[in-house]
């Protein structure tokens, strides 16, 4: 704003005309600082407008500010208690390792304990296997030498010393039962089932003949049934075939002594020849004409048995009974007389008469033949019978020549 000069003309040298002149001079000076200002004022307007973006953004960088305080907070609150948490854990787990490392430290000291038994178990089973191995070894010459009764006497040395040894037992007991001390076999046997798991199944095996030997045939059945998967098992299949043979369901026992013969084809066990002979009757039985080809291969597995033991009387037996299918009654009759002079148990005298009677039942015999086979094989049971009664040897070889 400038002030008009011309009102003060006439006093241009008075003391209020020099205040106007400064007043004027102040008054240019403000002009000129306003528009120097104006001028930076609007250079810097950029400048003004980050102020303001700033001074905006302010608020929204202190919440956001705040909500990362608040988080943090509250993720330190939940990893303080995740730690608690982690810490209670961590300290259950080693109490339990604690009672780990206290059950193990038992369980060590007690196998380190079962180890000692086992190991003086050991010292006493090698002490007992090495005094039992020569009666064990007598009781099998024994037998193939047809020396049933001092078999009988080794077997018995043996199961003393070894009381626990499933195959000394089982050896023992076929004897005795083939002596025709069935009741008390089947009673020993059932008292001993359970007492050894392991070996369960040989001696179950084993009560499954003497019941069909004793003709007790459902309890032999149940007990197959019981152990289960017998149509694996050569020997529970030849047991239950020959229950079905003689029980005159004779599709069932040929489809049973079948699978037998085919678990046997590549054993040599004696059971093998006694398929062959079951399966061969079962065949002649249902008129199938294969039967003369496994009594064939019978008669083979029997002859070279003989050869290995011609004193064994069941093996003489056998091949009478092979030749007697055959309707060679001569040689049947040759081979029965042999196995009664080599004292045949009378179980397996037994067992050869059901099988001729069978025969006899269902097949054209020749009948004074059959009747001489049958008679010997009656004085062989007898024989047995009266041994085992203590009556006189001599009264039953006159028995034998009477009739024959």
């Amino acid at each position: 704003m400038s002030i008009p000069f011309n009102l003060f003309a006439q006093k241009e040298d008075s003391i209020y005309t020099q205040q106007l002149k400064e007043l004027q001079a102040q008054t240019n000076k403000n002009n000129e600082i306003i528009t120097d200002l104006k001028y930076q004022i609007n250079s810097n307007k950029d400048l003004s407008d980050v102020a303001s973006k700033i001074i905006s953004w302010t608020s929204t960088v202190l919440a956001i500010l705040a909500f990362g305080l608040a988080y943090w907070g509250y993720t330190a609150n939940k990893n303080i208690k995740e730690i608690e948490s982690y810490k209670e854990k961590l300290s259950k787990e080693i109490k339990d390792l604690e009672v780990f490392r206290t059950k193990t430290e038992n369980n060590l000291q007690t196998e380190r304990e079962n180890l000692s038994n086992l190991k003086t178990t050991f010292e006493t089973d090698k002490e007992n296997l090495l005094s039992a191995i020569i009666p064990i070894i007598e009781g099998h010459w024994f037998y193939y030498q047809g020396e049933n009764e001092k078999a009988i006497e080794s077997y018995t040395m043996a199961n003393q010393i070894m009381p626990n040894s499933t195959v000394v037992f089982c050896e023992l007991n076929k004897l005795l039962l083939d002596k025709g001390n069935v009741g008390d076999v089947i009673k020993s046997i059932e008292n001993i089932i359970g007492v050894n798991e392991k070996d369960n199944r040989k001696i179950k095996q084993l009560l499954i003949n003497a019941y069909r030997k004793n003709k007790q045939y459902d309890m032999a059945e149940n007990l197959i049934t019981q152990l289960g998967q017998y149509k694996e098992d050569g020997l529970l299949c030849y047991e239950l075939g020959t229950i079905k043979l003689f029980r005159g369901n004779f599709i069932d026992a040929h489809e049973l002594l079948i699978s037998a013969y085919r678990i046997y084809l590549r054993d040599e066990s004696s059971y093998k020849h006694s398929v062959l002979i079951n399966l061969a009757l079962c065949q002649m039985l249902m008129n199938k004409q294969e039967f003369s080809n496994n009594l064939s291969s019978a008669k083979s597995i029997l002859e070279i048995q003989k050869a290995k033991t011609p004193k064994q009387p069941y093996i003489m037996g056998c091949l009478g009974m092979v030749f007697f299918a055959e309707k060679n009654y001569s040689e049947s009759i040759t081979y029965f007389k042999t196995s009664f002079e080599l004292k045949l148990p009378i179980m397996n005298a037994k067992s050869f008469l059901e099988r001729i009677q069978l025969i006899e039942s269902f097949c054209d015999v020749e009948n004074e033949t059959c009747k001489k086979i049958l008679g010997l094989l009656h004085v062989s049971r007898l024989t047995f019978w009266l041994v085992i009664t203590n009556s006189i040897d001599a009264l039953l070889r006159v028995v034998y020549i009477v009739l024959i």
